[in-house]
């Protein structure tokens, strides 16, 4: 059975850009795994795991593949024009070989912003 991963990402301030997140994907022994050939997507949703996609990320379209034989991308800086709460994230990675990996999810809240 797969072991889900959870990354917690810094808390994020209402209408600021957020600063890109580095990923390294392991296996459960802590050794790299391959992303070349793979696909990646990361879905952004209010409140919980199921609720409204707020943002929809892949590669070359929010997201940067940094090293893919050392399994290292980015998802890259963005506007984070959200509303105030909490949002659940989740990684999509298809490998080349076809097998698809949904173990990496987590949570951003936002913040307000205090104007200056």
């Amino acid at each position: 059975m797969a072991t889900i991963a959870f990354k917690n990402l810094r808390d994020r301030v209402k209408d600021r850009t957020s600063k890109k997140v580095e990923f390294t994907i392991k296996d459960g022994d802590g050794v790299v795994i391959s992303l070349v050939g793979a696909t990646i997507e990361i879905d952004f949703r209010y409140n919980n795991k199921i609720g409204t996609i707020v943002k929809e990320t892949s590669i070359g379209s929010g997201i940067t593949v940094v090293d893919a034989a050392n399994g290292r991308f980015d998802l890259d800086s963005f506007l984070l024009d959200w509303a105030i709460g909490c949002y659940w994230y989740g990684v999509v990675i298809t490998f080349a070989s076809g097998d698809i990996d949904e173990n990496l999810q987590g949570e951003v809240k936002v913040l307000q912003n205090i104007p200056n």
